[in-house]
């Protein structure tokens, strides 16, 4: 579904974090995409996620410890295929989204 979906213009593709795990998904990201990180601390991830229900890798877990060694193992991926990156802790979504047209803005000009 990702090949197929990159593949399309003016789409907006919001994808679960483990995406970037397998190769072929970070070949397509980066060859396809701009792709912008949300990033965000353990302890802000933790805040959204709560205490992890609907989420199998979180279920009756230490959702901190969890999302921590989550982290560590993929932050190298997501690094890789980031076209661009946005830290999102302490921020609303209105400045999330404001950061994101203005860096789209800046491309486009440059």
């Amino acid at each position: 579904m990702l090949a197929k979906l990159s593949r399309r213009d003016g789409l907006v593709i919001s994808t679960g974090g483990g995406i970037i795990l397998k190769e072929s998904n970070r070949q397509i990201l980066k060859e396809n995409s701009n792709v912008i990180w949300l990033k965000a601390s353990p302890g802000t991830i933790v805040q959204r996620v709560g205490l992890g229900k609907g989420r199998p890798l979180l279920k009756g877990k230490d959702v901190l410890q969890v999302v921590t060694e989550l982290l560590g193992q993929r932050e190298h991926l997501y690094s890789e295929v980031a076209s661009y990156i946005v830290d999102t802790d302490n921020k609303s979504i209105d400045t999330i989204i404001e950061e994101i047209i203005e860096m789209m803005a800046r491309e486009k000009k440059g």
